[in-house]
C-alpha cells in the first residue's frame, strides 16, 4: 500500500498546513457567495484578482524560504487572509 510506506511519510510536513489552508477556503467559499448573492460583481472579482496576486507573492517568498512546503504554506497563510478579507466585507450581515 502507498499510504503505509515510508516513503510517504515525508509528505507530512505538507498536511497540517493543507488542511489549515483548504478550512479557511471552504469557510471563504460561503462568504463569498454572500458577495455575489448581494450583486458586487465588481468587489467580488476585485477580491479575486488581489488573492490572485498575494498567493503568487506569498508562493514567492515561502517556497525561496522553504522550498516545496512553502507552496501550501503560502496556501495556507493566503487563505486565510482571503477569509479575513470577506469577514470584513460581510460584517454587517454575520453581526
Amino acid at each position: 500500500m502507498v499510504l503505509f510506506s515510508h516513503q510517504f511519510l515525508e509528505a507530512t510536513d505538507f498536511f497540517l498546513f493543507q488542511q489549515i489552508g483548504d478550512f479557511f477556503f471552504i469557510l471563504s467559499y460561503l462568504l463569498a457567495f454572500l458577495v455575489t448573492a448581494q450583486s458586487r460583481a465588481k468587489v467580488y472579482l476585485s477580491i479575486q484578482f488581489g488573492a490572485t496576486l498575494l498567493y503568487l507573492a506569498l508562493v514567492a517568498f515561502f517556497s525561496s524560504r522553504d522550498g516545496i512546503v512553502g507552496i501550501v504554506e503560502a496556501h495556507a497563510l493566503r487563505s486565510i487572509i482571503y477569509f479575513g478579507v470577506l469577514l470584513l466585507l460581510n460584517r454587517r450581515i454575520l453581526l
